[in-house]
């Protein structure tokens, strides 16, 4: 017997069949030693069952208070400890361990099948839809493990070593016993087969949720269909979402019949009406028309316009070509990319575009359709008042509570992105050498007055990096932060790190999850020594000149962004205020235009 629990007293048996409570044998039932049958009714008990003191007030999804009870159900090898409500279950309750505090209302099957793994070990097509990149679902699961485990193929030994770890974290929490944490609310859910549900989550009204974990504080809505799932802490979906194979960040939202099978969905991410099919959606991705479609790609801080779509269709061998949409990309709407294809961080994409582009190393940049071709306006968006709106608002939208396992990073200006930069202006400088008025570069037609243009702003902005790394990153620079950058799912970190990282995970130095966890939370707290020694190595000249002249630079593109973001309060934009106001009255719009725009 374990230890706590005891056997019923006859004066107990005999109160509880009273209550018109039934037995399949009442030796096989044990209870805490406080325990007391006043608010058990209605109840059939078979296998071994262990009850605790079923008394005490119980919070309901409303917030108010309601007596404990057991009421109206069957219990399977089960457990139920302290103050506890779990009133009409309408099928018997197998082999669950229902926590202390749980409110558990109106709901059809509550079951453990057998040896579960709750979603741990499927496995998930991400990127590629025909597989190759598959990372298996875990508890835990971060951006950048999973970056490593879907992008980092090149390095067999590497995948091979995160497949042991990822497999002995799964069995560790495997179990043939589904457990429903502290604190936990559920209620009209149609199925709970094989879940484990975390501390403090909530499940009203969800449809069916079939062999997954539900983390803390989670919550789970109305006609929710799951699959094959792990949901991290904090998660929301609700309103008729429906997933297959899926991991769902920390706090990230999914509602509004939103889809998705085979993605991996990352931190303060919001989708709701749209479809996603095989992607990376690293922090921030952002979808919310109904229209909208995000297949076969990664993408991180990104916006889908209505209509936003990529097609996989190039079906000479299959689907088998993938998107790459580097950070804070937004797609207008029913804008459409033929992949394969590949976007620089920052870029808006207009049009239909089906030339396979590649603009890594133009960031910030507008990418066009004129007449069924594809125009690249290099720099564009560095004067644009939107995308300084875009990196401020993120940091104030993470949402996250306690710990954050993903780890973002949002400095504006970074190693990272000067490295693309970099590399802008030496294509820009190599292209304005060619004599034709408009030149091509992978694909996408550049004009030469566009080239000169944003030439003019990637010096600015390569000025305004430098001072803004040295400036803002404080301590002793490290030289590995020297040589090219990554965005590692939203955490930015130096390639040779990174590579150092795999290293020592193929060569067995680091042999769990949470050890590798570890490991690259050494990295992201390294962030501004990195930084800072990268900066130091691209200054040329004396470094208070470099100061100087980057200060001004930045100086000149916050001017841009706050003259772009006038032109937003010109009379022109006033056309849709004063709905009652007439010409000779025309204070009537400025002051509603005034009143609604307040920024």
């Amino acid at each position: 017997m374990k230890v706590g629990y005891r056997n019923l007293t006859p004066q107990e048996l005999s109160s509880l069949e009273e209550r018109g409570n039934r037995a399949e044998d009442w030796m096989r039932i044990e209870v805490a030693e406080r325990f007391t049958a006043a608010s058990i009714n209605g109840c059939y008990f078979k296998g071994d069952v262990r009850l605790g003191c079923i008394e005490g007030m119980v919070a309901t999804p409303e917030g108010e208070l309601r007596p404990a009870m057991l009421h109206n159900a069957c219990l399977v090898d089960c457990t139920v400890d302290d103050r506890v409500i779990v009133n009409n279950i309408h099928s018997p309750m197998m082999r669950c361990d229902v926590g202390s505090g749980v409110f558990m209302e109106d709901v059809g099957v509550v079951q453990c099948t057998g040896q579960s793994t709750f979603g741990g070990g499927v496995r998930v097509a991400v990127i590629n839809e025909v597989g190759g990149r598959e990372v298996p679902l875990f508890e835990g699961m971060t951006a950048q493990i999973a970056y490593m485990m879907a992008l980092y193929r090149h390095r067999p030994r590497l995948i091979e070593a995160l497949e042991r770890m990822i497999a002995r974290s799964v069995e560790a929490s495997a179990s043939r016993r589904m457990s429903i944490g502290e604190g936990a609310m559920i209620r009209g859910v149609g199925e709970l087969t094989d879940v484990k549900i975390g501390r403090g989550a909530s499940i009203l009204g969800a449809r069916s949720l079939r062999n997954g974990a539900i983390g803390e504080n989670a919550r789970v809505g109305t006609g929710v269909m799951a699959h094959d799932f792990v949901f991290a802490r904090e998660a929301i979906l609700d309103t008729g979402a429906t997933l297959r194979r899926t991991f769902v960040g920390e706090g990230t939202t999914l509602e509004d019949g939103f889809t998705a099978s085979d993605s991996l969905l990352f931190a303060c991410s919001v989708f709701a009406c749209g479809e996603a099919v095989s992607i990376f959606a690293g922090p921030f991705t952002v979808s919310h028309h109904r229209s909208s479609l995000l297949i076969a790609g990664i993408f991180s801080f990104f916006n889908a316009g209505s209509g936003a779509n990529q097609s996989n269709h190039l079906f000479k061998t299959g689907p088998v070509h993938q998107g790459v949409h580097l950070r804070g990309g937004k797609m207008a709407s029913n804008a459409c990319v033929m992949l394969p294809a590949r976007e620089g961080a920052f870029t808006m994409t207009l049009g239909r575009h089906t030339s396979h582009h590649d603009t890594r190393d133009f960031p910030f940049s507008y990418l066009i359709e004129e007449e069924g071709r594809s125009y690249l306006m290099p720099g564009a968006n560095l004067r644009s008042y939107g995308t300084l709106r875009d990196v401020g608002k993120w940091p104030r939208r993470d949402r996250r509570t306690g710990e954050r396992r993903d780890k973002i990073n949002y400095q504006p200006y970074n190693p990272y992105l000067g490295e693309a930069i970099r590399a802008a202006i030496r294509h820009s400088e190599r292209l304005l050498e060619q004599p034709a008025e408009v030149c091509t570069f992978r694909r996408v037609r550049i004009r030469q007055t566009m080239l000169r243009r944003g030439l003019a702003l990637y010096r600015k902005a390569w000025q305004a990096t430098l001072f803004a790394v040295l400036a803002g990153c404080k301590g002793e620079a490290d030289e590995a932060g020297c040589g090219p950058w990554v965005d590692m799912g939203g955490m930015y970190a130096p390639r040779s790190v990174v590579e150092g990282l795999c290293d020592a995970v193929e060569r067995g130095e680091v042999a769990s999850i949470e050890e590798l966890y570890a490991r690259i939370c050494g990295v992201f707290d390294a962030y501004d020594s990195y930084a800072r020694g990268w900066a130091m190595s691209q200054v040329e000249g004396d470094l208070g000149q470099c100061m100087r002249e980057g200060e001004a630079a930045l100086e000149a593109l916050e001017a841009m962004a706050a003259e772009d973001a006038r032109r937003d309060d010109d009379n022109v934009m006033m056309t849709g205020y004063g709905i009652d106001s007439t010409e000779e009255d025309c204070d009537v719009a400025t002051d509603d235009f005034l009143a609604v725009r307040k920024r």
